[in-house]
């Protein structure tokens, strides 16, 4: 399995570690497969409020944005 995070604000401190043992934790409890990927990026307001404009259209922040994985958004893709 294998965690991607990154932050990408500097409002608040992000425990990195927490959250790479939180979501392999998750992972596992939810019995995904080994090759699983799940990626976490955190974000300040303006940023996920316009990814919330761009891929949901609606123009305000929220607190989570999630994707799925058949990739219907065309989001770039790591090889």
């Amino acid at each position: 399995m294998e965690i991607f995070l990154n932050n990408k604000q500097n409002f608040l401190t992000i425990d990195l570690e927490y959250w790479q043992n939180f979501a392999l934790k998750a992972l596992q409890i939810l019995e995904q497969p080994d090759n699983s990927e799940l990626s976490l990026t955190f974000v300040n307001d303006q940023e996920i409020q316009e990814l919330n404009k761009s891929y949901r259209q609606i123009d305000k922040p929220t607190d989570v944005l999630s994707f799925p994985f058949d990739n219907s958004f065309n989001l770039p893709i790591k090889v």
